[in-house]
């Protein structure tokens, strides 16, 4: 059986993805490599990136992030996890953006890369980021 956002192809030739909304293209961006998957968070997806970021994503004792993430405590890490994913989304326009996608290993959500830009027709320059769930780190993904 077909999953909502796969439509059946010609027999014997698997799936095509289809658009979840044609309002939205991003929402079907999908990189995959033999041990990962990076796509468009789902709900169930972010809501597992909440968790990751609730648990922690980096030893207390070091600060390898611009943000203070052991400072908050494990809900507001999660809370604050879901808003930055939701207001990357809101206020996406051409001049100023950020993809954020989680990352997928064994249908597992392990953390999150990002990229973004502002002006980008100018400068021609990105940012990323990225991060792993602390169970997820030291192998090799």
């Amino acid at each position: 059986m077909p999953r909502i956002n796969e439509v059946p192809a010609l027999a014997g030739r698997g799936t095509i993805a289809a658009m979840v909304s044609p309002h939205w293209p991003l929402a079907d961006l999908r990189l995959q490599t033999p041990e990962l998957v990076l796509r468009w968070p789902s709900p169930a997806d972010l809501h597992a990136l909440a968790g990751l970021a609730a648990a922690g994503v980096h030893d207390p004792g070091v600060q390898p992030f611009m943000v203070a993430w052991t400072d908050a405590s494990p809900g507001e890490r999660a809370r604050s996890t879901l808003q930055y994913h939701w207001s990357c989304r809101g206020s996406w326009k051409p001049s100023d953006w950020t993809l954020e996608l989680a990352v997928i290993r064994d249908g597992v959500v392990v953390g999150s890369q990002g990229i973004g830009a502002h002006d980008f027709a100018v400068l021609r320059e990105v940012h990323t980021g990225s991060w792993l769930g602390r169970r997820y780190q030291g192998q090799g993904i």
